[in-house]
Formats: C-alpha cells, sequence, structure tokens
C-alpha cells in the first residue's frame, strides 16, 4: 500500500489539508442551488447536509492470500462530507441503470427486468433518446 501511495505519478501530496468545515459549507450552497431549481425538496435537502462530519481516511486490509501478506488499500467515505449526497446520486444512477437495461443479469445469474421494454429483432438497433423515441426510431442494422 505504501507504494501505491508514494507513486508520484499517480498521486500528489496536497499542501492544503481539507478543511471539512469549508467543504460542508461549500456542499450546502450547492445542495441551496439544487433546491432553489427544483432538483430536490425541503427535506431532501435538509436530510443531505452534512453535519459532524470528518475527513475520509485510508487504511489497508492484509491480502492474506498472497505472498509477504500486502496491504489492499481502502478508502472510508464514512462520515465524509459527500457521503449523503454520493449516496442521494447513486440512488438516482441507479433508477437511470434499470431504465436503460432492461434485462440485465445479476451477479448470482438471475435476469432483472427494467421499466421499459422495446421488443427488438435479431439485427435492429433501438435508439432510447427522446427524439428517436418520437419518431418510432428502431434502425435495421
Amino acid at each position: 500500500m505504501f507504494e501505491i501511495l508514494n507513486e508520484t505519478q499517480k498521486f500528489l501530496l496536497d499542501d492544503n489539508p481539507d478543511n471539512v468545515q469549508e467543504v460542508e459549507k461549500e456542499i450546502c450552497r450547492r445542495l441551496e442551488r439544487l433546491r432553489i431549481n427544483g432538483v430536490m425538496s425541503v427535506d431532501q435537502c435538509r436530510l443531505m447536509k452534512p453535519v459532524d462530519t470528518r475527513t475520509p481516511h485510508m487504511y489497508g486490509l492484509p491480502k492474506t492470500h498472497k505472498p509477504n501478506v500486502p496491504l489492499r488499500p481502502i478508502m472510508s467515505m464514512c462520515n465524509a462530507p459527500q457521503h449523503k449526497l454520493a449516496r442521494w446520486l447513486a440512488d438516482l444512477l441507479e433508477q437511470v441503470r434499470k431504465q436503460f437495461t432492461p434485462n440485465c443479469r445479476n451477479d448470482d445469474g438471475t435476469e432483472e427486468d427494467g421499466v421499459f421494454r422495446t421488443p427488438v429483432s435479431r439485427g435492429q438497433l433501438v435508439n432510447n433518446d427522446e427524439e428517436a423515441s418520437n419518431s418510432g426510431c428502431i434502425q435495421d442494422l
């Protein structure tokens, strides 16, 4: 893990450490803009405001199955200022993913049905954007 962190091509040491209070203020300002623009409700905004947060930290879990037992780097984002906002965004993206992947195979091998199903013959391409759906756009390959 130390080799990874000491890699100067991939990581640079920041001279200005995170000031959690400043990050919290910036997130609150952006949440307020989202609320004003109607992207989220007052309740959602209130629930996502960071309170008593801390800087994310990294720790290592040993890879006991490998020689010399190297450490697997883990970045703990729990209680980070961005954690609630990231969870909200992940939930939104999950809804979008389900709409655009109608038949998705899960890790356990089961199939998941999405919201939109479009019957497509082999050799056809379906365009799901709004403009194409208004014209019923299915193109032959």
